[in-house]
């Protein structure tokens, strides 16, 4: 990808950003809207993997992960506050696959570290012979390692996914 549309990528995702930023100043602290809408998912999983690259996972798929992970909430927190955002990262793999100045709450960001942590899936998984199926790569995502396969996480993904795609479809 040249540099000139890199830059133009980035300055898109930075203003659907600015629009997320400027929609939840503007609501009510008690109706504060994080939530994100399958388009506006797709929009920042498309423009997360033009800037990190393919990582296992379509569009479709990884905006499916993110709805069994998060709903699309943003601000959601789980695991006895231990997972935080899109993508319910715990603090050390956020660490360890996201760029120091991201926050596990911002969208976008959230995205590009679910990608890069995909791409660490996909490595272990062809050193490790498994191959790189998508359903290794969600499970692999659910148990933060490739010797346990997480069927129910799967399977909600799987039928997830099914729904992403009737959304998308209309």
């Amino acid at each position: 990808m040249a540099t000139a549309q890199k830059v133009s990528l980035a300055l898109v995702m930075l203003g659907m950003v600015v629009i997320l930023v400027a929609r939840v100043d503007a609501a009510p602290k008690r109706t504060l809207r994080t939530r994100l809408t399958i388009t506006e998912l797709h929009e920042m999983a498309r423009g997360a993997l033009a800037l990190e690259g393919p990582c296992g996972l379509t569009t479709d798929e990884l905006v499916a992960m993110c709805l069994v992970e998060s709903g699309g909430d943003a601000g959601a927190i789980g695991d006895g506050g231990q997972a935080v955002g899109l993508f319910q990262f715990h603090g050390p793999t956020w660490t360890d696959h996201a760029d120091s100045t991201w926050s596990r709450r911002d969208a976008v960001p959230s995205f590009r570290t679910a990608i890069r942590y995909a791409k660490r899936a996909q490595r272990l998984l062809r050193a490790s012979h498994q191959g790189t199926h998508r359903d290794l790569i969600w499970s692999h995502h659910n148990q933060g390692n490739i010797r346990a396969y997480a069927s129910g996480y799967v399977g909600r993904c799987r039928r997830m996914l099914v729904k992403v795609q009737q959304a998308s479809a209309q």
